[in-house]
């Protein structure tokens, strides 16, 4: 019998299972889609019986997960609540009120996420083509914009009725995708078994807690009221022109209720609260059935706006926008940038009182000074915004001639005031991604050339060292690529209080193309990595980092593969140890090591001190613990020390860290001199190449840690 396993987790890019093993793979528990555990044939390694576990299929494999890109708006807003600073003991209740306030601020700015993709495709349809179109002379080559123009011209309800039926199918497909992974992932349960059995503890580090990796329920209620409130908003303009007559007026009003309750349901704390296995009160099966209700009222007043519409035959005429649409756009607008400040300015009081003592002995500080959550939300905002003016633009300009309200002629095609003042955002952002990238080149190129004292180095290993670290200067670019929101905001504000006319001309017609551009951009993206395996799993490394985190505000988004593999881990270690097989060595590379290290806090505790955990490549401290405090900081890096310590011998290093300075993502844990990170010379010898981020299982420091964790 082997002395030990040696549990491999891979990082990014979704290996294959004999790129982890370096022999030909053995299914041990692996799935029809390949997601599993493997062990070598033949497994030569006397005294090691050497597995590991393969995930990447989870967010690369399949076909149509390369169309995930255009709901990356959805993920920031998901990752954004997780980089929200915690305050540690003492200062935990001076920040209770603050963190409430903040996860309904990121809650309802998660709804307006999804308002304002469903009312742009509702308003390109609906307004732009059903309502505005009729007046124009121009003639669609694009078939389906043809027939819709066409279809019923002289009758405004049928053709809005037909027009609905667009942002209907985007809603539908969205709540059908994530039913469907809800189901696969956050309701993931490993054969059926209870895999948690750690009790509730608020004294727990947050990657511990029982209800970190089961979020089946809570999803499931946000989805709900996803899914209501893209209803209710869609009903909201079918009835908007004809409220003249009762019937319309009533829908009107029953589906603004419906969007008023759907707010209010998802500020109760509640609703996204996760609980352990069987930890939930019974009365948040009522709150369940709550926002199933208010889904389902939505459901039904759309169906009927869309039988009163085709039957009752309303008619008003066709001038100007469709009745609603601007005022709701706009409205819509304003409250997102009164979320974004409500959540900033929280943020950065938290980001004041939640430094912990022991922040000073991580290797790296927080990123943005505590500030990534709502620089994050203006990027989700500024793609969200980015695809409704430039479809809206995209649409006016097939079918007629756009216009800023107030503007003139037969072909004109009215659209918000506030799409003209914020279209320059999008020339804006190439113009800053330019900058940037020179920057980003001068600071490299300045690096590689700087002599380092006492080292003597070649040229094109510096090079390297200049290259990773560049990954030090995330945060510099996200807050420059950041500002281009809020330049947007401030222009768009100053011009509707002045009653500025909006600019015309070559200003308008780039920036909208540079907005179609990146729109068709992300299209063909997912349409040629839907064909080609090694693009999509190129693709899917954006989806490896950002769906890692559970599906906390938003329910639409790519799903959490954590929520299975957590679990699946959990629930094989525990039958490594129960079975006599002596310890357990997890090695995570890359991303695994952050896998990793949350499944080392999940681990039963009174077996998982015959566990070690050996990471490499490990963006724990560089990234993750800059931009996600709350759940890398300090506090878990010490948690996972402890977990680990082996009170029989106390002396013994448990965790190891093997990172290189020419890895552009990996990078050490702690400050200073201390037991857990060991620096890897690369090259090992004058004259090899590079290793940089690769090849750590062939390293001989690799064998030495795991030879003295396991003896052969």
């Amino acid at each position: 019998m082997a002395d030990g396993t040696e549990l491999r987790i891979h990082g990014v890019a979704g290996s294959a299972p004999q790129s982890v093993l370096f022999a030909d793979p053995v299914p041990v528990t692996a799935d029809a889609s390949g997601v599993g555990v493997y062990a070598p044939f033949p497994d030569t390694v006397p005294g090691v019986h050497r597995q590991a576990y393969v995930w990447g299929n989870l967010t690369s494999g399949g076909r149509w997960r390369a169309f995930w890109l255009l709901l990356l708006p959805f993920a920031l807003s998901n990752i954004a609540f997780f980089m929200t600073p915690r305050c540690a003991p003492p200062a935990k209740e001076r920040g209770h009120a603050l963190r409430r306030a903040v996860e309904v601020g990121h809650r309802w700015f998660a709804l307006a996420l999804t308002c304002t993709m469903i009312t742009a495709t509702a308003a390109a349809s609906m307004d732009v083509v059903a309502w505005q179109s009729v007046r124009t002379t121009e003639v669609s080559a694009f078939p389906p914009v043809r027939w819709l123009t066409t279809a019923a011209s002289g009758d405004p309800a049928l053709r809005l009725a037909l027009a609905s039926l667009l942002p209907l199918v985007v809603l539908a497909a969205l709540w059908r995708v994530a039913h469907l992974t809800w189901v696969k992932l956050d309701r993931y349960c490993p054969d059926g078994t209870d895999w948690q059995r750690t009790p509730p503890d608020p004294d727990l580090p947050l990657l511990a807690h029982p209800g970190m990796w089961n979020g089946g329920d809570p999803v499931g209620r946000m989805r709900s009221l996803h899914v209501a409130i893209g209803f209710a908003v869609i009903a909201i303009l079918m009835a908007a022109p004809f409220t003249a007559r009762p019937l319309f007026a009533a829908l009107w009003v029953a589906e603004l209720a419906v969007l008023v309750v759907t707010v209010a349901l998802a500020a109760l704390p509640q609703v996204a609260r996760r609980y352990g296995a069987g930890g939930a009160p019974g009365w948040v099966g009522r709150l369940e059935l709550a926002c199933r209700l208010v889904r389902d009222v939505a459901v039904a007043g759309y169906a009927l706006a869309f039988a009163a519409l085709v039957v009752a035959r309303p008619y008003a005429p066709p001038e100007g926008a469709l009745p609603g649409s601007h005022a709701l756009q706009t409205w819509l607008f304003l409250a997102q940038v009164i979320l974004l400040v409500a959540i900033a300015v929280p943020t950065y009081a938290l980001s004041r009182i939640s430094a912990a003592p022991g922040d000073a002995g991580l290797r790296y500080g927080r990123a943005m000074g505590g500030m990534a959550a709502p620089v994050t939300l203006l990027l989700a905002w500024m793609l969200t915004k980015g695809f409704a003016i430039g479809l809206a633009f995209t649409v006016a300009e097939i079918v007629g001639r756009p216009s800023y309200p107030g503007g003139a002629g037969r072909d004109a095609i009215v659209l918000p005031a506030a799409h003209w003042w914020a279209a320059p955002a999008g020339l804006a952002t190439l113009l800053v991604a330019a900058v940037v990238a020179g920057w980003l080149l001068r600071v490299r190129s300045a690096a590689a050339k700087e002599p380092r004292r006492g080292e003597r180095v070649s040229e094109s290993v510096r090079g390297a060292w200049a290259t990773a670290e560049l990954t030090d200067r995330c945060g510099t670019v996200l807050t420059a690529l950041a500002l281009v929101p809020v330049l947007a905001i401030a222009t768009v504000g100053v011009t509707t209080v002045t009653a500025a006319k909006p600019w015309e001309g070559w200003v308008i017609a780039l920036s909208v193309a540079v907005l179609i551009c990146l729109t068709a951009g992300l299209l063909l993206l997912g349409w040629q990595a839907y064909s080609n395996t090694a693009l999509r799993r190129t693709v899917g490394v954006l989806w490896d980092i950002s769906t890692f985190w559970p599906r906390a505000t938003h329910p639409l988004a790519p799903p959490c593969y954590a929520e299975r593999v957590i679990p699946e881990l959990v629930t094989h270690v525990r039958g490594l140890l129960q079975d006599g097989g002596g310890r357990v060595v997890i090695s995570g590379h890359s991303q695994g090591s952050v896998i990793a290290a949350a499944l080392v806090l999940q681990v039963d505790p009174e077996v998982r001190t015959r566990t070690r955990l050996l990471t490499h490549g490990s963006p724990l401290c560089r990234l993750y613990a800059r931009y996600f405090p709350a759940y890398f900081g300090a506090g878990m890096i010490e948690a996972v020390r402890q977990a680990l310590r082996d009170p029989a011998r106390p002396a013994e290093a448990t965790w190891r860290n093997l990172y290189r300075r020419t890895d552009p993502i990996g990078g050490a844990i702690l400050a200073g001199d201390n037991d857990v990170d060991l620096c890897l010379r690369d090259p090992e010898r004058d004259g090899e190449p590079v290793r940089g981020h690769g090849d750590y299982y062939v390293d001989a420091a690799y064998t030495r840690v795991l030879t003295g964790w396991i003896t052969p």
